[in-house]
């Protein structure tokens, strides 16, 4: 005989059961099914060791997520989370992939569990059930599990009628939990005339700072975000650039192939190739085309490469969409070293394409044409806003840099703001 596990049995073994499900509630929808498997699960994996990025118990969560799926329990799960494409949408939005006037949130996508990936003190996330019983139940909610972490639901109590929804909110605060190390516990719905019980895993990953990746700046060359802090401490801005683009202006013929050989680039047509030195303390590598830089409507990709001491190269970045809007970053680049940046005309409206490569190599010098307001008493779960303003930028250039966050008892904080645009 042979014994077979993991995804490639887990994963069958799954899509029977939900066909199974939606045979027994034709109405319910994909997320429905995909609910009540979750809720009604049970642990099934050991306990793991403990490591620097997540406590045992958040090591056990990420194996085994909601755990063992018991089909016989999810025909009749009680409540279930459901979701639908708007949904999807504004999570898409919440991600950063697209732009909405109403992104959600990730942590607040309406699924069966609650992941927080980077809480900066304190966050409050929302639930909605929806009730598939045929009669109205009342459930107590309870938590396990998160050491270091206070958790409240409000309201503790839901009493939710037959085909009804009820909405709760869950903050978690943390206390003591060790910064930038995953959390877990679980989230439990009981009902209180008897029934199977709503059981949701929780995993949370406390950070001492609470900031966006990345700012654009406006038509006035300034910009203003918001900051959370995650500890109590004294918070200085440092800033770093803004250096302006490097750029290179450059004719590519159309690839007839329409195709990338990522093992051999240099064996590509349509190709331009930039050797971009990176010495030592450079914070960010980034480059870049732009729709409204080339001569039409085409499509270029960036692939980016390191040059090992070795002559060898190592594939580290690559960014290949429908336009010639791309860009690959890198923070903390390895150096010193050499990059290879290859642009491939993957498609262009012509024969050939006309276009320019911006790219940029930020170390940690402030070139003195930026000014951001702090320091800022931080204390946790505080908020505070940014305002960044610059001097001495040249119109239709554009320029990178970043902004810092520094306490001055814990040391560095979070991860740098990358502050990018074109001057007005």
């Amino acid at each position: 005989f042979n014994i077979i596990s993991g995804t490639s049995m887990s994963s069958p073994h799954v899509a029977g059961m939900a066909a199974l499900l939606k045979h027994r509630r034709p109405s319910w929808t994909p997320m429905m099914i995909k609910s009540a498997l979750m809720t009604t699960g049970n642990d099934i994996l050991g306990s793991f060791t403990d490591n620097a990025a997540a406590s045992s118990e958040g090591r056990r969560t990420f194996a085994q997520g909601a755990g063992h799926t018991r089909p016989t329990l999810a025909a009749d799960p009680g409540l279930v989370f459901t979701h639908g494409p708007d949904d999807w949408r504004r999570y898409v939005c919440g991600v950063g992939q697209a732009t909405c006037p109403d992104p959600l949130s990730p942590s607040d996508l309406n699924g069966a569990s609650i992941a927080i990936g980077a809480m900066a003190g304190t966050q409050t996330v929302s639930r909605t059930v929806l009730s598939v019983a045929s009669s109205s139940q009342t459930y107590s909610a309870t938590v396990a599990g998160l050491p270091g972490i206070d958790v409240s639901v409000n309201p503790g109590m839901l009493t939710v009628p037959a085909g009804g929804t009820q909405t709760f909110d869950v903050t978690f605060t943390r206390t003591d939990a060790p910064l930038n190390k995953w959390q877990a516990g679980h989230l439990t719905l009981t009902p209180a005339g008897g029934g199977n019980l709503v059981r949701i895993p929780l995993v949370i990953r406390p950070v001492s700072l609470a900031a966006p990746l990345e700012v654009s700046l406006d038509a006035n060359n300034a910009a203003t975000w918001s900051i959370q802090s995650g500890v109590n401490d004294t918070i200085t801005l440092g800033k770093r650039g803004l250096i302006p683009a490097e750029t290179d202006e450059e004719t590519l013929a159309d690839d007839p192939t329409n195709s990338f050989n990522t093992a051999n680039p240099d064996s590509n047509q349509g190709i331009f190739v930039k050797e971009i030195v990176v010495p030592a303390g450079t914070s960010v590598l980034r480059a870049a085309t732009f729709d409204s830089d080339t001569d039409g409507n085409d499509d270029l990709d960036l692939f980016l490469y390191r040059v090992n001491p070795d002559s060898s190269r190592t594939f580290v970045a690559f960014s290949a969409g429908p336009t010639s809007e791309e860009v690959v970053t890198l923070r903390n680049p390895v150096a010193p070293r050499t990059y290879r940046l290859y642009v491939h005309a993957f498609e262009t409206d012509g024969p050939d394409v006309d276009f320019t490569l911006f790219s940029w190599v930020l170390g940690t010098s402030d070139a003195g044409n930026m000014t951001v307001n702090g320091p800022f008493a931080g204390t946790i779960g505080s908020q505070h806003t940014v305002e960044l303003t610059t001097t001495g930028l040249t119109a239709g250039t554009r320029y990178l840099g970043q902004i810092t966050y520094t306490g001055s008892v814990t040391g560095p904080l979070g991860t740098p703001t990358i502050v990018s645009g074109k001057a007005s």
